[in-house]
């Protein structure tokens, strides 16, 4: 009998020794799986170029300061009665094969995070958003405000604060963060 509680107790121990192991291993491959998304990330954010004019061209993460200048741009000629976000979507349409690419990107590593069985999500979104410049920001925080992020990324954004570091400065209107629930921004 002494021997056969022996036994039972040294198969637990080996039960729960193979629970850590496995939990180590999910870890690990959720980790290598994020590290190359971000790195992937950053590879396509590094061959973006943007035409400024004809002699002029911004490469990277330039190109989203570059965006941005156009996009102040495009809304100070706007219509006071033109919707922000049609004039958005206007601008997008425009440079959908630098932006689409780019979030729909940003969105999945944040949708593989928040469906991951990792325990300290915040974590890994934290370094997400610690990648991403002012300017990326403020066009994270119009794309989530249009009809390509409202449904599916916005929730993202606001349960993960992806917009904790955002320069409401940039903003076209500061009563715009209305839209958004308060998490977003902490």
């Amino acid at each position: 009998r002494e021997e056969l509680q022996y036994t039972r107790e040294e198969i637990a121990g080996q039960r729960e020794e193979m629970k850590l192991q496995n939990a180590t291993l999910i870890r690990q491959n959720f980790e290598n799986t994020f590290f190359s998304l971000l790195k992937l990330q950053q590879d396509l954010v590094h061959a973006l170029d943007y035409k400024i004019s004809s002699d002029n061209i911004a490469m990277g993460r330039d190109c989203f300061k570059a965006m941005y200048k156009k996009f102040r741009y495009v809304l100070e000629q706007r219509n006071s009665g033109d919707n922000i976000d049609d004039t958005y979507m206007e601008f997008y349409q425009d440079n959908q094969s630098d932006l689409g690419h780019y979030f729909r990107s940003l969105y999945n590593i944040i949708k593989f995070i928040d469906n991951s069985a990792v325990v300290d999500k915040k974590l890994y979104t934290n370094l997400v958003r610690a990648q991403l410049s002012s300017y990326e920001l403020t066009f994270l925080f119009y794309t989530c405000l249009s009809v390509l992020g409202k449904e599916k990324f916005k929730p993202l954004v606001e349960q993960y604060s992806l917009l904790k570091n955002l320069d409401r400065g940039l903003l076209i209107d500061l009563g715009d963060t209305s839209l958004y629930e308060e998490g977003a921004f902490h």
